[in-house]
């Protein structure tokens, strides 16, 4: 889930559309999401492959929505523009809006950009472009984000947004308490050293509490204890416990139990020793071991391991993730 929508804003006089921004700005957030606006001006000198801050715009994967006046002053049209946008695949299907003043601005348009297509037939540049008067630009641009909204708000990348966010915020957490420890008259350290002492005691006995519950009552309602306290009980507990239960049943695929065993192995290349590794480190401490390769180890790993969980737990749910 997006916390920032990016646009590539094109005009000869940005102050014309200060309005339009702005109600975008106030749109977006309502919805928690922050505006960002990369203008680009067009004078008299300009050139797409001399302008650094456009060059950058368009090669950055996260922009999300470009608007280009159509007609401008200095012999410039969006039509030039719209070439070096769609030329790279990171943004060939980037939403586009183009504006303009003219009389019947939409009739306008439409025509204009036609007759490019026709020309290059082969880049398809029709794809996500819309058309609007340059009074509706805002009411246009904020009917595409509610569509583009509606796919953000999945579960899905909530839980992602979630994961990161909180995962940000636990690294940080340790940053912070390394720099001000030391910083600690010793009576305060002391105070929270005792503190962070019953809190472990308190722990222990919470762990004394469920093993005693445990050994009371679980011989019949074991399973049922391992659910009611799953919030108790981390993760690669909970799968090394799976894992020892199937190795018992010869109807389970050997493939599917060996993935599994790999699930909960502590290798580098344990889902959940990666997603400890991306839970506990700041986004900088990642970027360096985060690159294409661990994305698309991250996206069949997880893939492959659900499949088999599914298989073994919910086998009717296979038909609808195929």
């Amino acid at each position: 889930m997006k916390t920032e929508y990016k646009a590539l804003w094109v005009d000869d006089k940005h102050s014309t559309v200060i309005g339009e921004k702005k109600l975008i700005d106030n749109f977006l957030k309502t919805e928690g999401i922050k505006f960002t606006s990369i203008d680009v001006t067009i004078k008299p000198s300009w050139t797409a492959e001399k302008d650094e801050v456009f060059i950058s715009a368009i090669n950055d994967p996260e922009l999300d929505i470009a608007f280009i006046d159509f007609n401008m002053a200095q012999d410039k049209n969006g039509a030039q523009i719209i070439n070096f946008i769609r030329q790279g695949q990171k943004h060939y299907h980037l939403p586009i809006i183009f504006y303009t003043n003219e009389t019947n601005a939409l009739d306008f348009l439409q025509k204009k950009i036609f007759e490019l297509n026709q020309a290059q037939p082969l880049q398809n540049i029709l794809d996500g472009i819309y058309f609007c008067d340059r009074a509706d630009i805002s009411l246009k641009s904020i009917k595409i984000l509610e569509g583009l909204l509606k796919k953000e708000e999945k579960p899905q990348r909530g839980r992602g947004l979630l994961m990161d966010r909180v995962s940000e915020l636990e690294a940080l957490v340790l940053k912070a308490i390394e720099k001000y420890w030391n910083k600690l008259p010793e009576d305060k350290k002391a105070t929270i050293r005792q503190d962070f002492e019953n809190k472990l005691q308190k722990r222990k006995a919470d762990i004394e509490n469920l093993i005693k519950i445990f050994n009371d009552d679980c011989s019949e309602n074991f399973v049922k204890f391992i659910i009611d306290n799953k919030l108790k009980i981390d993760s690669t507990t909970r799968t090394i416990l799976l894992c020892k239960i199937l190795k018992h049943f010869s109807e389970i695929q050997p493939d599917i139990k060996t993935k599994l065993n790999t699930l909960c192995s502590g290798e580098p290349t344990s889902l959940f020793k990666i997603r400890n590794n991306y839970a506990h480190k700041t986004l900088k401490e990642i970027e360096p071991e985060h690159n294409k390769e661990r994305c698309i180890y991250i996206r069949k790993e997880t893939t492959a391991q659900l499949l088999s969980l599914i298989h073994i737990s919910e086998p009717t749910r296979l038909l609808s993730i195929s």
